[in-house]
């Protein structure tokens, strides 16, 4: 990202919002390369 000091979040209605924070789930990871979901 450009702003090394923010995270984009995507929310599981694939709403998109800028936070400071990591996302507090258990899963949460940076997402490399567009791929299909792991569930």
């Amino acid at each position: 990202p450009k702003d090394a000091k923010k995270y984009r979040v995507i929310y599981a209605d694939l709403s998109t919002r800028e936070a400071e924070t990591p996302p507090g789930v258990p899963d949460a990871q940076p997402v490399p390369a567009p791929s299909s979901p792991k569930k």
